[in-house]
């Protein structure tokens, strides 16, 4: 969360027309607050905040161990967007001496960037952590590089790498899993099965991050495939009758969670990526 408020903070002053700089003197003392925070649980001081092994983050049934590519991907574009508003805000003379500030977020950054790719990418796509030796595809696990883009940020990872992640995403958590008839899934193995059959979110399509990984395909010049994940997951909404009650999570059982949850507005993101947010 620490990480989605700086971006947020960022995405607010882009998408707002760049021109709001005293919104961002505004936020900047919460922001170095908050990545001071974040650092703290880089207990190897490797630059990235380490999982605790507790559920730590949105996806409560894993429970991350080290790096994971969720967290690590969010807290390196986080890094980015306090760079980039800090430059403008010394820019602006708007806050005074923030060089320090500044240097210690580059160096983190770079740190970052040299331990993420090389202790995740297998080669195909990135591991979820580094610590529990799970080859789990993850759904997400690019949500930084997205966000990255999104903002006009430098790219997380590789693009050719990302395009492998993307389309193994993709192959795994939608199309083989139960026919690309649902959604994808939050996380499964390389041929669409669950690690384990009695897991509750990995085998959820969470609607929200499926309209994220929407965007991110069209972000990456996949419109087609995007809209065929878009429209399976509105299906599975409209055609079971829920309509504006929304849900968090649909199941391949057809049953579903918290209704009227707010990451399913992620729609907009496609909308937004195909639009390329002119409007």
């Amino acid at each position: 969360m620490g990480s989605d408020f700086v971006l947020q903070v960022y995405r607010d002053f882009v998408m707002t027309g760049s021109t709001d700089t005293a919104f961002l003197a505004e936020c900047w003392e919460a922001i170095a607050a908050t990545l001071d925070y974040l650092k703290a649980f880089d207990l190897d001081e490797d630059g990235i905040p380490e999982n605790s092994g507790a559920p730590d983050q949105t996806f409560d049934d894993w429970r991350l161990q080290g790096i994971s590519a969720y967290c690590g991907g969010l807290w390196i574009a986080a890094l980015e967007a306090a760079i980039a508003i800090g430059n403008l805000l010394s820019e602006k003379h708007l806050f005074p001496n923030l060089n320090a500030q500044l240097q210690h977020f580059q160096s983190w950054l770079a740190q970052s960037r040299a331990v993420y790719h090389k202790t995740l990418w297998n080669g195909q796509y990135y591991r979820l952590d580094s610590g529990s030796g799970s080859e789990v595809v993850m759904a997400d696990q690019l949500c930084g590089q997205f966000y990255a883009r999104l903002l006009g940020l430098p790219d997380v990872v590789p693009e050719a790498c990302a395009q492998s992640a993307l389309a193994t995403v993709y192959e795994a958590c939608f199309l083989k899993f139960h026919d690309g008839k649902i959604g994808a899934a939050n996380g499964v193995r390389l041929d669409g099965s669950a690690v384990n059959p009695e897991d509750t979110h990995p085998l959820e399509v969470w609607t929200g991050i499926n309209f994220g990984l929407a965007a991110f395909l069209v972000q990456m010049n996949r419109r087609d495939d995007a809209l065929k994940l878009t429209e399976a997951v509105v299906r599975q909404v409209y055609d079971n009758g829920l309509q504006f009650r929304t849900p968090e999570a649909i199941t391949a059982t057809e049953t579903f969670r918290a209704s009227h949850y707010l990451r399913a507005m992620a729609i907009w993101l496609v909308y937004g990526a195909i639009a390329g947010f002119e409007e």
